[in-house]
């Protein structure tokens, strides 16, 4: 699965890298907060006159040691926006794409001239034509927030754009001491797992020098935390399903679908590790919950 198609499914979920810039502000300590996404060579083959906000290299990790002081920096810069009366709520209609006419285009122009998106030089503020320097602007501002990387402005950017400035701001008030405790001894060889965009790079000498999709627990079941040192790696590894997942999701899968255990290479053991076969086992009952759920290794 590549992460164009994760970061539709999870489009809109927070990140560390939240960030929105003022189209005057010094944008090279801001980029480090926002990481790469899978566009290509986005942010380096648009038109001059659109772009005032600087895409990351690619390379850039989204934790590491100057993270926390980047967000510091960035809540600054939002500070700005705010003292100016932060960015105007842009109307919600349908959608809004190239070549649309309408009196919303105007507020998106104000909208993302504010953040930075959009040179104010492009075009005029009152043009209510979605013109392709706007669509530009609209793809830097989806390419940051972790959205469909499309141009067209629908509900999930409707949603992002109308996040208040303050409180974008206060959200990287709140996490730079975090950023600091997470931050703070990361050596020079580190794996992170940004569990909300399910996404897990590996860091060599401030580089990410590899990147992959993560599997990630629900928002009523969220991953664990942790921070432990790697000593070992397992390939295809057998996987022991935990029992908050055998209660919630495995044994109503198999009052609906009684082969989904065999489809999925999964087996029953007892407390003595017998081997039991879905059909030896009653799904209806608390006595379910009593096995252990053990998966084989596969891809």
């Amino acid at each position: 699965m590549c992460r164009r198609t994760v970061l539709r499914h999870f489009a809109g979920t927070a990140t560390f890298a939240a960030g929105i810039r003022a189209a005057w502000a010094d944008d090279r300590p801001l980029d480090a907060l926002m990481g790469e996404v899978d566009h290509g060579n986005f942010g380096q083959t648009f038109d001059q006159a659109s772009r005032t906000v600087h895409m990351p290299k690619a390379t850039v990790p989204m934790l590491s040691p100057g993270t926390a002081e980047a967000t510091r920096r960035a809540v600054e810069t939002y500070d700005g926006i705010v003292a100016r009366g932060g960015w105007p709520e842009v109307s919600k209609v349908l959608e809004l794409r190239l070549g649309t006419r309408h009196e919303s285009v105007v507020e998106l122009r104000s909208r993302l001239t504010i953040s930075g998106d959009l040179d104010p030089n492009a075009s005029a503020v009152e043009n209510d034509i979605y013109d392709s320097y706007l669509e530009e602007a609209v793809r830097r501002f989806q390419a940051r927030h972790g959205l469909t990387i499309d141009g067209i402005v629908h509900e999930a950017t409707f949603d992002a754009m109308n996040v208040p400035a303050v409180t974008r701001r206060d959200q990287l008030k709140i996490n730079i001491e975090r950023l600091k405790s997470l931050s703070g001894n990361l050596g020079a060889r580190y794996v992170v797992c940004n569990i909300p965009a399910a996404r897990i790079e590996a860091i060599e000498h401030d580089v990410a020098v590899l990147r992959h999709t993560g599997v990630v627990g629900k928002p009523d079941r969220p991953s664990p935390e942790i921070d432990s040192k790697i000593i070992e790696i397992n390939f295809n590894p057998y996987w022991t399903v935990p029992a908050s997942i055998v209660r919630k999701d495995l044994i109503p899968r198999m009052q609906d679908q009684p082969d989904y255990l065999t489809k999925n290479h999964i087996r029953i053991l007892d407390a003595a590790h017998r081997e039991l076969q879905p059909s030896q086992i009653n799904w209806y009952s608390e006595d379910a919950t009593n096995y252990t759920f053990k998966q084989d290794p596969g891809s």
